[in-house]
This record gives C-alpha cells, structure tokens and sequence, in this order.
C-alpha cells in the first residue's frame, strides 16, 4: 500500500471533480480502487478500476478487481464473462471464481472448488480467512464451521483462524466452544491481552462476571493504558452489583483524554445506587456547567431530582428536556409519571397521548386508563383498557379493571363476556403449567384465587353465575 495513499486518492478526486484526465501508475490505481473498497464503496471502486483499464486495457489485477466488484455489486452476469476468460489459479483469483459460483447458486462447485484448494499444498490461511468472509454471504452456519474448522486442521499453528471460529461461536451465543477455542490461544501466547478482552465478554454473556472481571485483570496488566478493557471492566463490575468498585474505575476512565465514550451516567447511577443520590445531582449538575445544554445529562438529573421528591424540580428540567429535543418519548413518558403521581391525571393524560403518538404500547394505555378512571371518566377508562387489550390480549389486570368498569356503568353482558374470557386465559396457563416455573405457578395459583372471589363479588353485584 502506497505510503502517500492520501495523496495519491486526493489527486484522482481532483481529477474527477475537475472532469479531466492524469496519468497515474497501474499500482496507484490499484491502491485507490483498495481504499474505495476498504470504505465499502464498490461502486466508486469500481469506477476508479475501469478508468484504469482505459489506460492499461487487459491488466490481470484490474480485470479481477473488476470482477470481484462487479460481484459486490450484484451484475453478476457480467461478472461471469470476465471470470470465465481468466485462467490463472493464483489464491486472489480462485477467491472470486468461487464466489462468481455462489453467486449463480452452484453452491455444489464452490464447495468443491473451495475445498480442493484448500487441499492444495501451500495453501496460506489468509485464503482459508478470505474464503470465510465470502462463505458469510452464501453458506449455512455449519457449513461456515465446518470450513473454519477443516482451514485449522490445515493450519493448526495459525491463531487467526481459531481466533475466527472463537469469535463466530461468541457472538452465536455458543460461549462454551468459544472459551474452549480462546483458551487454546492463551496456551500459546498469554500475553494476547485482545483475547483475554474477548473472554472477558465472552463470561459476561453467561452472566460469569467474576470470571470476566478477571479476565479483564489480564488484559489491563498487559495492556495498561487501555481505555476500551477499564471502561468495559467497570461495566462488569456495575452489572455485578459492586456499585462502589466500579464508580473508582469510572472515575478513573472519564479523567483520562482522548476517551471514545463518556460514562457521566454511569458515575451517576453509582451514587444513586449507594444511596448517595444528591452526590449523583452534584455531579451531573457539575457536569452541566462545563457542556452546552444536553437533553440527556437533563433526564437523569430530572429522574434523580423525582427519585428525591422533587417533582416540580423534575418537571421544570423535563420542560427543558423536551425544548431540547421534542421527539424523545421517554421525556413525555417521565413527565407523564410524575403528574400521574402528583394527583394531575388530566395533564398525565395528555403527556401519554404523546407517548402513544410515536410508540403505543400496552403499558403506556394501561396507565392511561387508570388515570381515567381517576378521574370517574369511565367510558375513556374502557376505551383506553380496551387499546392496551388489543396490544396484550391475555392480560388479566386489565380484564379484571373492565370487568368493574362495564359493572360501573351497568353494563353486566359485557362484564360476563370478559369474566368468561379470563376462564380461557387461565385455562389455557393451567395446560401448559408442566412447562411454567415455579414463580409462574405461583402466580398463577395466586391469580386463580383472586378469580374466584373477584367472581363471588361480582355474582352477588350482578345477580348471575359467574
């Protein structure tokens, strides 16, 4: 790769730009094609490739590049008649000719064009890494597998590739076979801080957050300076529960420079967490004064200031909130919350209609019903019990709130017909209890008993058999 790559990229978009023609070395147009395709710009690439065999028409590394762009791009018919007059079977080569036959769905002979190279003596892994990337468009999972795993029976020295398989079985939530496949790297060279990072995710998917915690002990005693492994070990330590170490190493990440990610909010949520909650408020408060104003820094400060009672203070940094930004839900949602809490079911009202205007949800329509029938406007209570049933047809709260809201307003057929679809629910839950767990029996035991004197109640109201 040229070392004046930008030069050399500046110098052609000139060209371009200025719809004139330059000389410029095959090898350069080798290099710019490269850093269009490293952007994921194949369409660019390949423009700059066909500029290039206007000057140098037949050069064997364009022609391919031009094939293999041709395929990113999906013109794979024209991408056939280019590869079917190579005749070269160098790696780069065999590479698009066994995508070109994926491409046309003959899987068959891509498989075996794939596999008698890789039989071929010499054959490097940076072909067997290559050809898994193509395999990620075109093969099933095993089959990817089974490939990755018969390039380490070639290579069984090479780390790339079992740190490949690893990381497939990582992020495939097969964290057993990824830890097994990590470790067999650390055996041959511990000092691979990278891998001891990835099995530190590697635990904390299984919720091991000890184990992860140490792994990213390792890596830091390697790799001492690295922000991404503190940051991510003062994450382990929060999902933990240990809300004291981690606010250290927070502190600790959010002084140093040149930090890819701010962790304010996690410094915050730590006070909280230890009861500190108006050292949280000092610190996003001290936070603010040094930034412009920031809807996010204000919705933690607003939900800390309700967490203290404060709701008119929540409030009044909510309004700010949503000048700032009027789009955000979570901000009418917060707001909505605290009126709701404060006696005022009209106004929470309307700031969960605006909630339900962008993202209606069966809670959000649940509360608003409640909030109606805080208010004795019984018929919007249904009619918002009924929006959040449409949503969560078997939620039997809200079967139970209809059921007294039709009794209310003397509509006793409605209610039975409700009654009678709490009985199916229920039934339905009893059929498959085998496969419910214990809390859910519980639960279930405990909601059969509320039916039956819910019921008893609501026969003598109604006078029928429920």
């Amino acid at each position: 790769m040229h070392s004046n790559l930008n030069n050399i990229v500046k110098k052609y978009e000139e060209m371009i730009a200025q719809n004139n023609t330059i000389y410029f070395d095959a090898d350069q147009i080798e290099a710019i094609a490269y850093f269009y395709e490293s952007k994921d710009d194949f369409s660019e690439a390949l423009k700059v490739v066909n500029f290039g065999l206007s000057m140098y028409d037949g050069n064997s590394i364009l022609t391919l590049l031009k094939a293999k762009y041709l395929l990113f791009l999906d013109y794979t018919d024209e991408a056939g008649l280019i590869i079917n007059k190579i005749s070269d079977d160098s790696e780069e080569t065999m590479l698009v000719k066994i995508e070109y036959e994926f491409a046309i769905s003959n899987s068959e002979k891509g498989f075996r064009d794939l596999y008698n190279r890789l039989e071929k003596p010499g054959t490097s892994w940076e072909f067997c890494l290559d050809a898994i990337n193509i395999l990620w468009g075109y093969a099933p999972f095993d089959d990817i597998i089974t490939f990755i795993r018969k390039s380490i029976e070639k290579h069984p020295k090479n780390l790339d590739l079992k740190i490949e398989l690893a990381t497939i079985f990582k992020d495939n939530n097969q964290e057993e076979n990824a830890l097994l496949l990590f470790n067999e790297v650390l055996d041959i060279d511990p000092y691979m801080y990278n891998i001891w990072y990835e099995m530190a995710r590697t635990y904390a998917q299984l919720k091991e957050l000890e184990k992860a915690i140490e792994c990213c002990d390792f890596a830091l005693a390697i790799s001492i300076d690295n922000k991404d492994i503190l940051c991510y070990k003062g994450y382990c330590l929060y999902d933990k529960g240990d809300y004291k170490e981690a606010l250290e190493i927070f502190k600790e990440y959010e002084s140093l420079p040149d930090k890819e990610n701010s962790v304010f909010d996690y410094i915050a949520d730590c006070y909280s967490k230890l009861d500190q909650t108006p050292l949280a408020i000092d610190y996003i408060e001290s936070t603010l004064s040094s930034t412009q104003e920031n809807p996010y820094l204000l919705f933690h400060l607003a939900f800390y200031y309700q967490d203290l009672g404060n709701t008119p203070k929540s409030r009044e940094i909510l309004e700010r909130c949503i000048s700032l930004n009027p789009d955000n839900t979570d901000y009418y949602r917060l707001m909505a919350d605290i009126l709701r809490q404060e006696g005022k079911f009209k106004e929470s009202i309307d700031y969960f209609m605006k909630v339900t205007e962008k993202e209606p949800s069966y809670d959000i329509y649940a509360q608003m019903g409640d909030c109606a029938e805080k208010l004795n406007e019984i018929d919007l209570a249904i009619d918002y019990y009924t929006e959040a049933l449409l949503l969560k047809p078997n939620e039997i709260r809200i079967m139970f709130r209809l059921i007294l809201a039709y009794y209310s307003i003397n509509e006793p057929e409605k209610a039975i017909a409700i009654s009678q679809n709490i009985d199916q629910t229920i039934s339905q839950l009893q059929n498959d209890r085998e496969n419910l767990s214990e809390e859910e029996k519980n639960n279930l035991d405990e909601t059969n008993k509320m039916i039956s004197d819910i019921k008893k109640v609501l026969s003598e109201l109604l006078d029928t058999e429920l």
